[in-house]
C-alpha cells in the first residue's frame, strides 16, 4: 500500500539547532521552517534576502553582538551583522543591524534531497563576563520531497486500505454456529 503522508510534507528546507555554545541559552531557528521567513519558500528567488533573522537569548545581559553565519561546507555568508543589545537579553528577530557585510539574512534555499550544515560564529561583550566567543550549530534538511505515485491506466483503480480482490478469507461452517458465541448453554 502507498504512503500517501509524503504529500503532507512541504518541499521547504527545514533548520534544526544542534549545539549552543557558551552564553546561549537559546534560538527560534527551529521556528524558521515552518513560517519560512529563514529558508527559501517555494515562491521566493534562490538566496532572496529578507528582514528577519534567528532570535538568540542569552544568559545574561549582552552589550554588543557581531554574529557571522556561514554554510560550513560550501563558505557561503548568510548573515554577517553586528547590534548594539545595550543590556538586552535577546536578539529580537527584527532588530535592525548597525554594520556588517551581510547585515540581512539571506534564506536558506537548500537543495531538495540534501542536508546542508551551518555555523553561526558569535563575537559579544556581556554586561558581566565581558568580551566573549561562542558559536551556534544548526542543519538545514530538505530530504522531504514530494511523490507522486506511479499510475498505470491498464490496472482497475482500487480503494486504499482494502484487501486485494484476490485474498481469501477461510470461512468453515463452523464459523456460523450461534452456540460458539451464546452466553449461555444451549440445551440440546
Amino acid at each position: 500500500m502507498f504512503d500517501w503522508t509524503c504529500f503532507a510534507v512541504p518541499t521547504i528546507p527545514q533548520l534544526h539547532e544542534s549545539t549552543l555554545g557558551m552564553h546561549v541559552q537559546g534560538t527560534d531557528i527551529d521556528d524558521g521552517s515552518f513560517n519560512a521567513g529563514l529558508v527559501c519558500d517555494i515562491t521566493d528567488k534562490p538566496w532572496e534576502v529578507t528582514r528577519i533573522h534567528p532570535s538568540i537569548t542569552f544568559d545574561e545581559p549582552m552589550v554588543s553582538l557581531k554574529v557571522h553565519a556561514k554554510n560550513t561546507s560550501t563558505g557561503r555568508v548568510v548573515w554577517d551583522a553586528t547590534y548594539n543589545l545595550g543590556s538586552k537579553k535577546e536578539l529580537p528577530r527584527d532588530l535592525v543591524s548597525e554594520s556588517g557585510t551581510q547585515p540581512s539574512w539571506t534564506k536558506i534555499c537548500t537543495p531538495a534531497g540534501a542536508t546542508e550544515g551551518y555555523k553561526i560564529s558569535l563575537d559579544a561583550v556581556g554586561a558581566q563576563s565581558g568580551p566573549f566567543k561562542s558559536s551556534i550549530y544548526f542543519s538545514s534538511d530538505n530530504a522531504h520531497t514530494v511523490q507522486v505515485p506511479g499510475y498505470d491506466p491498464a490496472l482497475p483503480p482500487r480503494i486504499s486500505r482494502q484487501p486485494d480482490p484476490h485474498v481469501t478469507v477461510p470461512i468453515r461452517a463452523g464459523d456460523f454456529d450461534p452456540r460458539l458465541y451464546a452466553k449461555i448453554p444451549f440445551i440440546n
